[in-house]
């Protein structure tokens, strides 16, 4: 489990996320997995913080509200 400034990420959407990221080992797999969640989660939160985005919103306007603060 890893967790945002309280916010949880389980360990499961890590592995989900593992295939996106080719490595040389599968650790190194996992771990730039959880870096780009970690990432993400920041710019959601930071996206809620500037009232972009609420904690409860669809895929489509979370990728927006990334993109906004980005």
């Amino acid at each position: 489990m890893i967790l945002v400034n309280g916010r949880e990420i389980a360990e499961g959407a890590v592995l989900a996320e593992t295939q996106y990221h080719p490595a040389a080992s599968p650790e190194e797999a996992v771990a730039a997995a959880a870096r780009a969640l970690v990432v993400r989660e920041l710019l959601l939160q930071r996206a809620e913080l500037l009232g972009i985005a609420g904690a409860h919103a669809s895929v489509d306007a979370e990728e927006r509200a990334i993109e906004a603060v980005l």
